[in-house]
Formats: C-alpha cells, structure tokens, sequence
C-alpha cells in the first residue's frame, strides 16, 4: 500500500458558489446562467430535471454542475 498523498476535503465548485449555496445545495446538480453569473438558477438530485427546471425558468444554455455534499472526503493515494 502506498503512503496518503492528500487527505480532506475537495472543492469541487467549478461555478465559485458561495459557502452558502455550497452548503445549501451539497448532494444536488446546480445550473448557473454562465460561469461569469455563479447564481443558482435550478437545483435538483436528478440533473435532467435541474436541467429543465433553468430551461423552463429562460435559461436556454445553463451551466450545470454536480455540488459535492460537505460532508464528503476524498482520499488519493499515489500508486
């Protein structure tokens, strides 16, 4: 086995939510209008519904992403 390269929490948040929207949202897929407009339009467990629910709301192209829950710990190992 091969020693621990990182241990802890990952920010996977590629639309720079804020710590609130992070927490608020952790576990769902999120769309956002663009990457330069980090406001959740849509959110849901199911992406094609998160995904419909922004197109609905006139966001024909949103940016969708999965927001990891907080709780959540990642550990990589070097192989």
């Amino acid at each position: 086995m091969s020693d621990v390269v990182y241990e802890g929490k990952l920010s996977f948040n590629p639309g720079n939510l804020s710590p609130e929207d992070e927490t608020k949202y952790g576990g769902q897929y999120v769309c956002i209008p663009s990457f330069n407009e980090p406001r959740v339009v849509a959110a849901d467990k199911d992406p094609k519904k998160a995904h419909q629910a922004a197109i609905d709301a006139g966001y024909a192209d949103p940016v969708q992403f999965y927001v990891a829950p907080l709780d959540r710990k990642f550990v990589f190992l070097d192989t």
